[in-house]
């Protein structure tokens, strides 16, 4: 996430504040900026499990291709490897089955499948962020 700073607060704590408006409670992998910066940069995140732990592949998961509607707690990045031949649907499903994996009822900001050559030869890959509706 990214916070343009007003001058009215530190900076840092403008970005901490979007963190807990976000629903997390650790910011990482924040960058070093120069003194009177007007932007910081970092990565919001939980430090305790947003789920009651795995799920079974086939669950039901919401799809969003952008940010979701309503209040969500972040799980992590989800990828799926499909063969060339795989239809978008059956490569979103195996992305699906992932975020269950991880105890998700939620992917958003899916992108893919897009062509990959890999140690295996050519396959698609498909991007997304599990979550979980709160």
């Amino acid at each position: 996430m990214r916070v343009e700073c007003s001058p009215t607060a530190p900076c840092q704590r403008q970005l901490l504040d979007q963190v807990c408006a976000r629903g997390g409670d650790v910011a990482w992998g924040t960058a070093e900026s120069a003194i009177g910066s007007t932007a910081l940069v970092a990565h919001a995140a939980h430090s305790k499990r947003a789920t009651q732990g795995p799920r079974e592949r086939g669950c039901a998961v919401q799809v969003f291709t952008d940010r979701p509607p309503g209040s969500i707690e972040n799980i992590g990045p989800v990828t799926a490897l499909c063969s060339p031949d795989d239809s978008r649907d059956v490569c979103l499903r195996e992305l699906s089955d992932q975020v269950c994996l991880l105890g998700g009822d939620l992917l958003w900001q899916v992108d893919g499948p897009a062509p990959e050559d890999t140690q295996n030869g050519p396959k698609q890959r498909m991007r997304g962020r599990a979550a979980h509706a709160k």
